[in-house]
Parts: C-alpha cells; structure tokens; sequence
C-alpha cells in the first residue's frame, strides 16, 4: 500500500496508518485556524455558536452527555465471552440489550432471552440465558430432561453427568434460565 506511513498508536504499541487519523488532524486544525482568522478579523462579531466555547459545548458535551444518558437509560452493549448461547448469540458478538424492556407491567415470559448479573462463586458477573420457567412453574430435571409440570420441555446437558433437580416451585420473581447450548 502507498499510504505505509504510521505513527505511534495511543492505545497500543502497534503502528495505525496515517491515513486513518488523517481527518481528525484536519478537523481539529481547521477549526484552530478558523478561529485565528476570525480573531485576527476586528470588524467580525462571532455569533454565540462560534466562540470556542460552544464548539466545545457542541462537538464534545453535548454528544458525550447524550451518549452517557442513552447508556444509563435506554440501552447497554454487551460482549458474549462464552459459547453458552450458541447457535442463537455466538462467542464474540455484540449485542444491544434494552433497560426498559421489562418493568412491573411486563414481565419477562418463557423463551425471551434475558440478560441479568448474579453471584456465583463471589463473583458477580453479567450472564446471557433464555427462561424456560416462569413464576408458579413447578421446574425439575430429571435423566438430562428439563420438566414443567410432567412435560418435558428440552434437555439439559445430553450425554451429561446426570444432573438433577428435585421438584421446585418458582415463587413470584423467581425464573429458571438455562443456555441455548
């Protein structure tokens, strides 16, 4: 490629090309040099949305409030580290989880995939799973098989280590989850 030329990467200690850095040069000097000339011109009276400091309200605060807000609020990107949800989420994806999805009104119903942090081992980490049970199933796994009621809804770990779980109500607020995998 022509374009080999590189610089110190900030983030690392790989070499970027220039070429993709390039434009944010650009925009941070011309903005500079707009400003000197117009300083330099006595007979021009900036507006309000010229002075630096609304550029910086504008192309910084603004964006990075809203972005901050829209994260704490709305939505949540999460990494997938494991394969536990495969072939429905793969190892490696991206995924956009909505904060409003459920509140008192609606709840989470069997089948939804649902993301939720638990303690487990001392540890509280984020887990990505699908509710097989809702409030007032009674759950048990039996021979690698997942049963509300006396149906079997899917098996847990074919050709497992023969988990079980004794018969158990799930109260009001309480789900069964497992993994697609």
């Amino acid at each position: 490629s022509p374009f080999v030329l590189a610089h110190a990467d900030f983030y690392g200690t790989n070499p970027r090309p220039l070429a993709e850095n390039l434009p944010y040069l650009l925009q941070i000097v011309g903005a500079v040099h707009c400003y000197f000339i117009a300083k330099l011109n006595a007979a021009y009276a900036a507006k309000w949305f010229s002075r630096w400091y609304s550029i910086i309200l504008l192309g910084v605060f603004i964006p990075l409030s809203a972005a901050f807000i829209f994260r704490i609020y709305f939505y949540e990107i999460f990494y997938i580290p494991g394969t536990s949800m495969e072939p429905t989420i793969k190892q490696g994806d991206y995924i956009f989880v909505s904060k409003r999805a459920f509140n008192s009104e609606n709840l989470p119903l069997r089948n939804d995939v649902v993301v939720f942090s638990a303690q487990i081992k001392g540890e509280t980490a984020d887990y990505v799973k699908r509710i097989v049970g809702v409030p007032g199933d009674n759950i048990r796994v039996e021979a690698e098989k997942i049963y509300i009621g006396e149906k079997a809804v899917g098996s847990i770990y074919p050709n497992g280590d023969g988990i079980k779980l004794q018969p158990h109500q799930l109260a009001e607020g309480q789900y069964f989850v497992v993994g697609d995998n």
